[in-house]
């Protein structure tokens, strides 16, 4: 079964809402985004997705811009040291992508939020949700995600991508 929709309201939780309802089957994250902000408590959907990371053992992949802000940095060493992530950061990102991998499911969320509490509840933003219980292109949607994943890799492979903030 797939299926995609239009998320205009609160983009970031409906991902780490689908995470943490699939957290006992994820396989691997993928967080592709400028920015992130710190954790603001139990239902923050940044902790969300670490719980949901967590439970499972998940791999985590997060490729974002070097921290120059402390909300930044500290969002990132929360991260790290709950999760140990492979975190890269690309000075020129721009993309905003989520993807979840799981036994069984996959989704994908592509829109203009970046992982940030004003993207999630105050911006006016925008994002396209694909959900296909099917790995293989057997239609488009299951087609679209798997290209998402390829892309998601390519941006943790480009020469821009580093490991350190240097």
């Amino acid at each position: 079964m797939s299926s995609f929709d239009i998320v205009s309201e609160g983009p970031l939780s409906c991902f780490s809402q689908v995470a943490f309802a699939n957290r006992h089957r994820l396989r691997r994250i993928w967080l592709i985004t400028p920015w992130v902000t710190e954790i603001q408590g139990r239902d923050d959907f940044l902790s969300m997705i670490v719980e949901a990371s967590a439970a499972s053992k998940a791999e985590m992949l997060v490729l974002t811009r070097p921290p120059r802000d402390s909300w930044h940095l500290k969002a990132l060493q929360v991260l790290k040291t709950a999760l140990k992530p492979v975190v890269l950061y690309n000075p020129s990102l721009h993309a905003k992508l989520y993807i979840l991998e799981c036994n069984g499911f996959r989704y994908a969320l592509m829109g203009s939020a970046n992982l940030t509490r004003r993207a999630d509840r105050d911006n006016v933003e925008l994002a396209i949700e694909f959900r296909s219980s099917y790995e293989s292109r057997v239609d488009k949607i299951s087609s679209m995600i798997q290209e998402l994943i390829i892309y998601a890799g390519s941006l943790f492979a480009d020469e821009n991508a580093r490991i350190t903030e240097s």
